[in-house]
């Protein structure tokens, strides 16, 4: 008999006469209750002499979903690398940073921002909670690229006036506790993918589960525009499909290291329907995000601080002789100490549930390859917990482990529903790299570089071509010839 537990199941299968006597011990009615200790004590016989024959014990199969604890240590809630909800608002102490991020579009429009920053205090992070920490760093980052990026933006086009150009020089007021909050949750100071992650809320009424990217909006913008608040918003609700498999996805290993195609089936099943909903998800973009308002208005202010003079943008106020967060470093500037950043800005390729499942499906990217050079320094621009969970995977699903589900597929112990399966969610990630590519090739038309700093072309049919060679080779036919 099979027994379903929340982190495992457990497979009892040569105690099945035992199993099927005691149950039936349990079901029959007094009067019968005799033939049933009979049935049981049969049973009982029937089991010990299949143990003793086939020298086997009953076999516990693998957990097929992260334990509590590990969900706790790498932050995924029921909506996996999305917090269950963000936080919408900071304390009354950090009212200052909330007054200034509610009229940003606006303060963005009329260039008032710089000198509204400059005035505000040096606040300290101590005392936030991690949920406020998350809603800070994205707030500082959207005040940050504001005051670097502004002048590089036409708000004309959206009813304002034009910026002047300023020093690459992110003020003291936000430089000072961005820098810590980056220290503080693994990442570097510039605006990250956690724009994706960090900043929704509902529209409306609060749902559980996944939900469509006309259901949330974003709780602070840079511009106010339904471009910038849907960009980001599409690959949130992607993240809300895939979100939930996580769980038993990043602890399939133990399935593939035990051979049990059961759960190995179950798990590929949930991650065919996930990648296929995030690409009808994809396809609403079109709809949702105006090529201009993105390309000409939006993209502009994320652009990211990396240049091969090795410039980068000013942190005032930042001790160069304290520990420095990712990216940054110390160096001369006008005689005088400084610390600057040199991050890329954000990217899709910051996505961490897409390094997992590349991993676990055996999409292969090579160190060597613009792709796996790609991911590695990607992995870098992830909170901290979501890094620890991809190199784990990494680990787990690696020579030094289980291997990936198409190792597995590829061997004598695959079921024929796996290998099937297994090829179709590889056809599936295919799918949703080629419409990526389709998107990014016409949304970035006039560049060859996105806001991640990677000549995107090349490097998404890296991808799209490691997916595709990733089909496997064997199939229904290939059973059917024995």
């Amino acid at each position: 008999f099979a027994m379903r537990r929340r982190h495992a199941t457990v497979d009892v299968f040569c105690w099945s006469g035992l199993g099927l006597s005691i149950l039936a011990s349990f079901a029959v009615s007094r009067r019968s209750r005799g033939w049933a200790y009979v049935s049981a004590a049969m049973g009982l016989v029937a089991a010990v002499t299949l143990g003793l024959s086939s020298g086997k014990r009953p076999r516990i199969a693998p957990e097929v979903r992260l334990s509590d604890d590990d969900l706790e240590s790498f932050q995924i809630s029921s909506r996996g690398f999305l917090p269950t909800s963000c936080c919408e608002e900071l304390p009354a102490s950090h009212g200052a940073w909330e007054a200034l991020s509610k009229q940003l579009p606006e303060l963005n429009k009329t260039g008032r921002l710089h000198q509204e920053i400059e005035a505000l205090p040096i606040l300290t992070i101590q005392g936030l909670s991690m949920g406020e920490k998350q809603r800070a760093f994205v707030l500082l980052s959207q005040l940050a690229h504001s005051v670097v990026n502004g002048a590089a933006v036409p708000w004309t086009m959206i009813g304002g006036t034009p910026q002047p150009a300023r020093p690459r020089v992110v003020p003291a007021p936000i430089a000072v506790p961005w820098h810590s909050l980056a220290l503080d949750l693994g990442l570097p100071p510039i605006a990250t993918a956690t724009l994706d992650l960090w900043n929704f809320k509902f529209r409306g009424r609060a749902r559980p589960g996944p939900f469509r990217p006309q259901q949330v909006t974003c709780i602070s913008t840079i511009t106010g525009t339904e471009s910038e608040i849907n960009f980001h918003m599409v690959p949130c609700a992607m993240q809300s499909v895939v979100g939930p498999i996580i769980p038993e996805v990043a602890a399939a290993h133990a399935a593939v290291a035990a051979g049990d195609n059961k759960e190995i089936k179950r798990v590929l099943i949930h991650v065919l329907a996930a990648l296929e909903e995030c690409r009808v998800i994809m396809k609403e973009l079109w709809n949702l995000v105006d090529q201009s308002g993105f390309y000409d208005v939006y993209r502009p202010a994320l652009g990211g601080w990396h240049d091969d003079q090795g410039l980068g943008v000013v942190l005032e106020g930042v001790n160069a002789g304290e520990p420095l967060a990712k990216t940054c470093f110390g160096t001369e500037r006008g005689g005088q100490r400084a610390v600057v950043s040199l991050a890329k800005g954000p990217s899709a390729g910051q996505s961490t549930m897409f390094v997992i499942l590349d991993k676990v499906l055996g999409v292969n990217h090579s160190a060597s390859s613009e792709t796996g050079a790609f991911q590695a320094e990607m992995l870098t621009y992830m909170p901290r917990p979501h890094r620890r969970l991809a190199r784990r995977v990494l680990q787990d699903f690696g020579p030094a482990g289980s291997g990936s589900f198409a190792d597995y597929a590829a061997g004598s112990q695959a079921s024929e529903d796996v290998v099937i399966l297994h090829r179709r969610c590889v056809e599936a990630l295919a799918k949703l790299r080629q419409s990526h590519f389709h998107v990014a090739t016409t949304y970035l038309k006039k560049t060859s570089k996105g806001t991640g700093e990677s000549t995107f072309r090349d490097l998404l049919q890296d991808a799209l071509d490691a997916t595709s060679a990733a089909v496997g080779a064997r199939s229904a036919e290939d059973f059917a010839s024995g």
